[in-house]
């Protein structure tokens, strides 16, 4: 068995007579090149982290394998078990980033019938929809159709959701924004912007239905700016975000900007 096995290591590393200076100036190219490549990774890590110590090892084992001239078959086979190693050690901390990853899950989880802490309530851009959200759980709670039809609960195809939609079939929700009494959110009322038709609408957090929808604003271009609300609500912000000539529709040549486009 032990002739087998050595005869079997010879006849794997075996070459011929014939190139065999080539050959293994060939290997000693191919396994510089390794272990270059082996210790530029091993730099990148930062110094400070759990195989810092191990690195520094190794970039001196490497630093010493470049130094012989000769290179033969065990040389070889410890560069790469080196190379190896440092690969293995390299993985350590993309191990510990997924256990950092696990304990942010952790920490988010809300078990099946417990409640959120918190809504998040985000636009939902040209949908034309503000979505809602739990928090820390970041579960998908409700959408809360606003400027678009919504076939899912007939949202626009009713005769009453269909007027205060005014004929449009779609909007650009961008700010929404919570009434405020003394300054402080009372949950009352969610306002949102329709940044493409100029217009604002006004949810009801009780059942989150939009109950209101106000426009369009005669003298706004873009309604982005909004809906900042003031500390009691007695006032909504509504901004343009481009300068047009006033009343909407009319013309004037763009070298009157200065004195003919306004915005709110």
């Amino acid at each position: 068995m032990s002739r087998q096995r050595s005869a079997g290591i010879r006849g794997f590393f075996a070459i011929p007579n014939r190139g065999k200076q080539d050959f293994l100036l060939l290997v000693q190219i191919r396994i510089h090149r390794l272990l270059e490549r082996a210790k530029r990774r091993l730099r990148l890590h930062h110094p400070a982290s759990q195989c810092g110590q191990f690195q520094t090892q190794t970039i001196v084992i490497l630093e010493n394998m470049k130094s012989q001239y000769k290179l033969g078959r065990w040389t070889a086979a410890a560069a790469l078990l080196v190379i190896i190693a440092a690969a293995s050690c390299a993985r350590k901390p993309k191990a510990a980033q997924r256990g950092d990853i696990a304990e942010a899950a952790i920490a988010s989880y809300v078990a099946p019938d417990d409640l959120d802490e918190y809504y998040v309530f985000y636009s939902g851009g040209q949908s034309g929809n503000v979505y809602v959200a739990g928090l820390p759980s970041m579960r998908h709670i409700a959408t809360i159709p606003v400027f678009t039809p919504y076939p899912g609960n007939g949202y626009g195809f009713d005769k009453e959701t269909k007027a205060m939609l005014g004929g449009f079939t779609w909007g650009d929700v961008h700010h929404p924004a919570i009434s405020k009494t003394n300054g402080d959110y009372d949950g009352r009322w969610l306002f949102v912007n329709d940044n493409a038709n100029d217009r604002m609408a006004r949810i009801d957090l009780r059942d989150f239905k939009t109950r209101q929808i106000f426009g369009p604003m005669p003298d706004v271009s873009g309604n982005h700016g909004s809906t900042f609300v003031t500390n009691n609500t007695e006032y909504i912000l509504g901004a343009s975000r481009f300068s047009i000539p006033l009343p909407k529709g009319t013309y004037a040549p763009i070298e009157e900007y200065a004195t003919k486009y306004k915005g709110v």
